[in-house]
């Protein structure tokens, strides 16, 4: 259902970009993308994924662990039967 659903809509979008072509200035867009003068707003996209990115890399250290931990916790209950 969602290939359905994605084919009919990119064939929208390449039927509409044939028929009207890109009516907005790709200058424009990159202009209000990147702010003028504000450095540090444009510093915190990419601190915004470096934090994303540690995030994940402590909650995949954490998983291991406690998967380790359980495993101990599963040979020490066996040794004890």
């Amino acid at each position: 259902m969602m290939l359905i659903l994605v084919c009919a809509n990119a064939r929208l979008i390449v039927e509409n970009l044939l028929k009207y072509g890109v009516l907005t200035n790709p200058t424009a867009w990159v202009g209000w993308a990147l702010p003028k003068g504000n450095v540090p707003l444009l510093l915190c996209w990419p601190a915004l994924a470096a934090f994303a990115a540690a995030a994940l890399g402590i909650e995949l250290l954490g998983n291991e662990r406690l998967k380790a931990e359980k495993k101990a916790r599963a040979r020490a209950c066996w040794t004890l039967l």
